[in-house]
């Protein structure tokens, strides 16, 4: 709205510091001890790098390269990073035998009410590795 009625004036930054102190004149005090401005920016960065985009089809590549008992690593620092890894895990994770659907399923199958399920890659997700209380220490 701030960028859209600086238009209409005819007053639309067109310098980094200027957009900025408009951002901060639109948002006013923040809680956080960062830039008002911040935020924004980092989101005009991801949209216009495509970065969620790469992200995704760079793990695409990664699991087309796996090979049978290869490992993916990925460190991540925001929780929409995360998140969209995650998500990407999930459509792809195999499915384990002691998994409630799983032992449904193949009841169904045994029962001739549903079709085998087709073999493929999957992924299996381990539990996240977080360090110890030492490590933590040791590294601080």
């Amino acid at each position: 709205l701030a960028c859209s009625q600086a238009r209409q004036d005819g007053a639309l930054p067109s310098r980094t510091k200027e957009f900025a102190a408009l951002v901060a004149r639109a948002k006013g005090c923040e809680y956080q001890a960062m830039h008002p401005a911040k935020l924004t920016f980092q989101a005009l960065r991801v949209h216009l790098n495509d970065e969620f985009g790469e992200c995704s089809r760079g793990l695409e590549a990664a699991r087309s390269l796996l090979c049978p008992g290869g490992r993916i690593g990925v460190i991540t620092w925001k929780h929409s990073e995360c998140a969209l890894v995650v998500d990407f895990f999930r459509r792809h994770e195999a499915v384990r035998d002691e998994m409630p659907q799983a032992r449904w399923y193949q009841a169904q199958v045994t029962a001739g009410r549903a079709p085998p399920l087709q073999p493929g890659a999957a992924l299996v997700m381990e539990a996240t590795v977080r360090p110890s209380a030492a490590e933590l220490q040791a590294n601080s």
